[in-house]
């Protein structure tokens, strides 16, 4: 009988340590990147690292193949919007291609791996606002 209460007792310390870490763990919306308040942040890695754009301008075109080591080739990894206005994503057909709508990221948006393999922003433009390339 005492092994059992033992047990028990283990067990319910056990949970109770795991409620309170879960209680005390920060939410994923308080911690994408440091991304600053009212700003818009760009990865072409996922998980958030090394900040490759970032913008605070709400009516705006931001050519990606001028930033981060590989242009955007692969794509958008991670994001962060901020800002109070929509962001839309197109990808290129190719370097040189023709601009392709690939999507939109509403005002609080975010993504630690927005990269499914897919044409996310690859070699893309960014725009906010409603902004047009």
């Amino acid at each position: 009988m005492k092994l059992k209460r033992k047990l028990a007792t283990v067990a319910l310390a056990g949970g109770l340590a795991l409620t309170g870490v879960a209680a005390t763990a920060p939410s994923a919306a308080a911690n994408e990147g440091n991304c600053p308040s009212g700003r818009a942040c760009f990865h072409e890695n996922i998980g958030y690292y090394d900040r490759d754009v970032e913008t605070g301008t709400t009516k705006t075109c931001i050519d990606l193949r001028k930033y981060g080591e590989t242009k955007f080739a692969v794509g958008i990894g991670s994001y962060v919007n901020y800002l109070p206005v929509k962001v839309d994503v197109y990808h290129r057909n190719g370097y040189y291609g023709a601009l392709v709508y690939d999507g939109t990221i509403r005002p609080g948006g975010f993504s630690s791996n927005s990269s499914n393999g897919g044409w996310w922003g690859e070699y893309g433009t960014i725009c906010t606002g409603g902004a047009t390339p």
